[in-house]
């Protein structure tokens, strides 16, 4: 009997690893479809593809480059390394990279953009899913959001580290098989720090890849471990230097992305809320249909903006303030109010809102978002 039961648990296990590989799948599909089919992508590529070729025709013939000399140019001027080793040469050709950095800057800063987005997309549907499949949707445990963004970071940084491992073997096989032009006496020791300079985007110039090779794989370096490094250390520095009354970035659910699995988990928090809370359903709508009162606590609880505590406190407020119990606050509620005596109040305040009174912190935390940032899912 307890062999049947263990098989039945782990065909379970089983399918619900299944099951939740195809979401990730299908997290990643609906991320990649949002991504890569709207104008920031074809203006990316359209874009991209005019700066490489204006690299080779503006800088081939005037400054006697090849054509990989031209494209490593631009991707050392794009990515704002600046090596050192390719300058321009005279006044009119100063001018013209004026012009080219700026265009190649817009091009970086778009393809930013696209990347935020997809990783934005992707999180937002990990998130309602696993929420889902706990059955608790949008009420998230303090605890384990700590936890999550640990991980986060540690993932991140474990990327930055598998980089500066790879730049460090690739350059420092680059020094080492080009002695002649570096005339290293520590190859390894110099190619971490040519990869560190590269990842920062310090570009020194007093080293820089020297063969075609080098050239070609240090671009591709480029272009793939410099957001790598800004979004570790970006996500270092959310985790120990944030402060609590920055823009917070609401994330919202997009019509054409809302399914299923999304209402499921914004009911199971109005569930939540209006059964082991209280609060919720003052127009009385009724099962499976969600107010817009609702709807804005999940998406507040949703981004971390306050918790379910904060909520039910604020609406005890709005409902000790709501004497003639109408559902709406009133003049005639002021009235009510300032009829009775201060001692009375103060001893229904005392009782209503119990231990958990409106803090300052669940204030500011509810109210005090002063510029709110939203990104579409």
């Amino acid at each position: 009997m307890a062999s049947l039961e263990e098989e039945q648990t782990t065909e379970e296990s089983t399918d619900e690893e299944t099951h939740d590989e195809k979401h990730d799948d299908k997290a990643w599909k609906e991320a990649m479809t949002a991504t890569t089919s709207n104008w920031k992508m074809v203006a990316l590529l359209v874009m991209a593809a005019l700066y490489l070729v204006a690299s080779i025709v503006i800088y081939m013939p005037t400054e006697d480059w090849g054509a990989g000399d031209c494209l490593y140019y631009a991707v050392v001027v794009a990515t704002t390394v600046g090596y050192g080793d390719y300058l321009p040469t005279t006044n009119a050709m100063k001018i013209a990279t004026i012009i080219f950095v700026h265009f190649g800057l817009s091009i970086v800063v778009l393809a930013l953009g696209i990347v935020q987005d997809f990783i934005v997309h992707v999180s937002i549907s990990r998130a309602v899913h696993d929420e889902v499949k706990k059955g608790r949707s949008g009420l998230f445990d303090t605890k384990q959001q700590k936890t999550n963004e640990r991980i986060r970071v540690a993932k991140a940084v474990s990327l930055y580290i598998l980089f500066v491992i790879m730049g460090t073997i690739f350059f420092g096989w680059e020094i080492k098989s080009n002695d002649s032009d570096f005339e290293s006496d520590a190859p390894f020791l110099d190619g971490l720090y040519l990869t560190v300079i590269t990842l920062s985007t310090v570009g020194f110039g007093d080293l820089s890849p020297v063969s075609d090779v080098g050239k070609a794989i240090g671009s591709i370096f480029m272009l793939t471990g410099i957001p790598v490094f800004a979004y570790a250390f970006s996500m270092v520095n959310d985790m120990l230097y944030t402060a609590p009354d920055r823009p917070h970035a609401l994330r919202k659910i997009r019509a054409n992305k809302f399914d299923v699995d999304k209402f499921v988990a914004i009911e199971d928090f109005v569930k939540d809320m209006r059964t082991n809370h209280g609060v919720g359903n003052y127009a009385e709508q009724g099962e499976g249909n969600v107010s817009r009162l609702e709807f804005l606590a999940f998406v507040l609880v949703q981004n971390g903006c306050c918790d379910v505590d904060n909520v039910t406190n604020v609406m005890t407020n709005f409902d000790m303030l709501d004497k003639t119990g109408s559902g709406f606050i009133s003049k005639d509620d002021v009235s009510a109010l300032s009829s009775r005596s201060p001692k009375s109040i103060g001893q229904t305040m005392k009782m209503k809102m119990s231990d958990a009174d409106l803090s300052a912190d669940a204030v500011e935390s509810v109210g005090d978002q002063k510029q709110q940032v939203i990104t579409e899912i």
